[in-house]
């Protein structure tokens, strides 16, 4: 959970604009200066060896936070996934990251030909800001607040699933475009491709052989990232809050799982973790939509605070990734089923047979979607957590989005429920009904 500030102008007060975005990368934050330009990386290690940014090549400057799960198509004697950035943009251009297959925010400055090219994952998981001012200045970075804090007086989030091109000497904008499209043929009446991508998704993201961790509901998308970790052997915590779950579901999960723990969350211990998050967490606010008129904040979602216990007790045990669950409810069932669902759902829960005419539903990009995973990467940022995203690997939602609508249909969240129930993993049959986390549901 790396982060990162570029910057055209000087900042004058650098501690202050990095103070949130620092906790991102906790261990090394290192400065570079050219041409008047200004370079900001603040490190995660997560295997403990140190690889400083930004990469420079032949006048190429490149800042990056996330993962390259594929880095080594790119070549094999990288000592990081980052080192193949350059690389891989000296070879294919503009349109490098179509390439990737990770989760990344990516910024590339190519001095030669006076460009800037900014780039997300293909659901935006790693923040990105762009931010100007009067004077055709232009800075990028992980966090609005960083932005704000240099004197950027428009600052706005990066859209994701796209790159952008600057003109680095004006700051304006001279392209922008798509990096992946997804194909809306339905017509897979089997669950055993979505079954192989949902191994490697889990697989690609648990390459660390410690520091994995989870948190564990009785529902069926934490239920599935454990199932496949337990399958594939690896080592890893969970940690569980007793909110409205079901009690006996979690503990037959408890038993078959090495280091699983139940958090004990008093009263205090709550508004403890509030206050902490309200004073060392950057703030976002979603502006309200018909859907959600009051806007949403991530301080103010009860969600937050369940994620910061959780992340609390992850690191004060050496755990530094994050499985998270996200993106399993807007990919599936989109909030709903059998056509009853939440007010900001699209679908309803029922899939029809001319996925065209509905894709992308809001909630798929954007919507919800942009929010929880923005509470993940602000609230694991804050502790210096890695988020990882197995449901948003975007081979695996290929292979939901190929399933017949029949399939699709035929249960909540079908392939996951036919998934736990092949491998005989404890999950409530009739639990579909999604309740989260609640500050007065205390243990």
């Amino acid at each position: 959970m790396c982060s990162f500030i570029f910057s055209s102008k000087e900042i004058q007060d650098l501690e202050y604009a990095n103070l949130f975005s620092r906790r991102r990368g906790p261990d090394k934050t290192s400065i570079l200066h050219h041409e008047g330009f200004h370079f900001i990386h603040n490190l995660l290690s997560i295997t403990g060896s140190f690889t400083v940014q930004p990469f420079v090549e032949n006048h190429i400057f490149c800042l990056y936070n996330g993962e390259i799960y594929n880095f080594e198509d790119f070549g094999s004697d990288y000592q990081s996934d980052g080192n193949c950035l350059i690389d891989a943009y000296d070879e294919y251009g503009p349109t490098f990251c179509n390439r990737f297959d990770g989760e990344f925010a990516i910024l590339i400055v190519d001095f030669t030909k006076r460009i800037i090219i900014a780039s997300t994952d293909v659901f935006g998981s790693k923040p990105l800001w762009i931010g100007k001012d009067s004077d055709e200045n232009i800075g990028l970075g992980s966090y609005k607040s960083s932005l704000e804090r240099s004197g950027f007086t428009e600052v706005v989030k990066s859209e994701p699933n796209t790159t952008s091109i600057f003109n680095l000497d004006s700051g304006k904008l001279v392209n922008r475009f798509i990096n992946h499209n997804f194909n809306l043929d339905q017509y897979k009446d089997s669950f055993d491709d979505w079954d192989i991508a949902f191994e490697n998704a889990i697989a690609k993201r648990s390459t660390a052989s410690k520091g994995i961790f989870i948190g564990l509901s009785s529902g069926l998308d934490s239920g599935g990232i454990a199932c496949e970790l337990l399958n594939q052997k690896k080592p890893f915590n969970t940690y569980s809050v007793k909110a409205a779950e079901d009690i006996e579901i979690l503990r037959q999960r408890h038993s078959t799982i090495p280091n699983a723990k139940f958090l004990e969350v008093s009263p205090q211990q709550y508004s403890e973790e509030v206050r902490f998050l309200s004073e060392k967490s950057e703030d976002f606010l979603n502006p309200s939509r018909a859907t959600r008129p009051e806007g949403y904040r991530v301080i103010e979602d009860k969600g937050s605070i369940g994620t910061g216990i959780i992340c609390s007790h992850a690191q004060k045990d050496g755990c530094k990734i994050y499985l998270s669950g996200q993106g399993a409810d807007e990919i599936m069932s989109d909030y709903g089923e059998n056509g009853v669902g939440q007010p900001f759902s699209s679908l309803k829960g029922i899939f029809p047979e001319d996925l065209s005419s509905v894709f992308p539903w809001e909630n798929f990009f954007n919507g919800v979607q942009e929010e929880f995973i923005y509470k993940d990467e602000v609230v694991g940022g804050t502790y210096g957590i890695e988020c990882r995203y197995p449901f948003l690997d975007k081979f695996l939602v290929q292979e939901f989005l190929n399933l017949s609508a029949k399939i699709k249909n035929s249960n909540y969240k079908s392939p996951l429920r036919n998934y736990l129930m092949k491998n005989h993993f404890p999950f409530n049959e009739g639990y579909s009904h999604k309740v989260g986390f609640r500050a007065n549901c205390f243990s």
